[in-house]
C-alpha cells in the first residue's frame, strides 16, 4: 500500500512540474511574440478610458435656462453642419451659432459655451455679430471655430459640451489642481 501512495505522490509531483513546465513556455512564446511587435495576441491595453463605452461623451446639449431644448448626437450632426467653411488652410463642414441658435427659437442675454474644462460666456450681441462656427471634426465631435478678431481675448473651450443661452452667465466649473 505504502508503494502505490508512493507512486501516486511522485505521479502528481511530475505531472505538476510538467504543467508548470509548458505555462512557462507559453509565457515566454507570448513575451517573444510581443517583443516582436505582433499587436494581435500581445497588446491588451491596460487602463484608460476606452472613448466607445462612455455614453454620451459625443453629444452636445442645448439648454435654455436650465432647460433641455435638444440634444445634438453624431447622427444629427451631418444634417446640421451642410455648409462648408474655411477653417484656417482647410475646408470643413461647419454652422454658425448663431443659426443653430435660430433653428432652435433660442434666445436670451448671454450664451455660455461649455466645454470640459472650462466655460466661454458671449452677450447675445457677440453670438450675433461674430463668425462664431460649429465645425464637425473627422471624429464627428462639434468643435468651435472663429476667425473674428474681435474674439481673439476670448478662450472659446475645445470640445463642446453644452451650450446654455439664458439671461446671466454661467459659472466656470470647478477644476481640480494638478497634483
Amino acid at each position: 500500500m505504502k508503494k502505490y501512495l508512493a507512486f501516486a505522490l511522485i505521479f502528481s509531483l511530475l505531472s505538476f512540474a510538467a504543467c508548470k513546465k509548458s505555462e512557462e513556455q507559453q509565457n515566454s512564446q507570448n513575451s517573444a511574440s510581443s517583443q516582436k511587435g505582433n499587436p494581435d495576441k500581445a497588446f491588451k491595453p491596460q487602463g484608460g478610458r476606452n472613448r466607445q463605452e462612455q455614453p454620451g461623451t459625443l453629444k452636445v446639449d442645448l439648454y435654455t435656462d436650465k432647460n433641455l431644448v435638444k440634444s445634438i448626437t453624431p447622427e444629427d450632426i451631418p444634417a446640421l453642419t451642410s455648409t462648408k467653411i474655411k477653417a484656417g488652410a482647410k475646408e470643413v463642414l461647419g454652422i454658425q451659432l448663431k443659426d443653430l441658435l435660430a433653428k432652435q427659437n433660442m434666445k436670451g442675454k448671454n450664451v455660455a459655451l461649455v466645454g470640459e474644462s472650462y466655460t466661454a460666456n458671449l452677450t447675445w450681441d457677440q453670438v450675433n455679430s461674430n463668425n462664431i462656427y460649429l465645425i464637425m471634426t473627422p471624429k464627428k465631435r462639434l468643435k468651435l471655430f472663429t476667425d473674428s478678431k474681435n474674439l481673439a481675448d476670448v478662450k472659446l473651450p475645445k470640445k463642446l459640451n453644452k451650450i446654455t443661452v439664458g439671461d446671466t452667465p454661467q459659472q466656470q466649473p470647478e477644476t481640480k489642481p494638478a497634483t
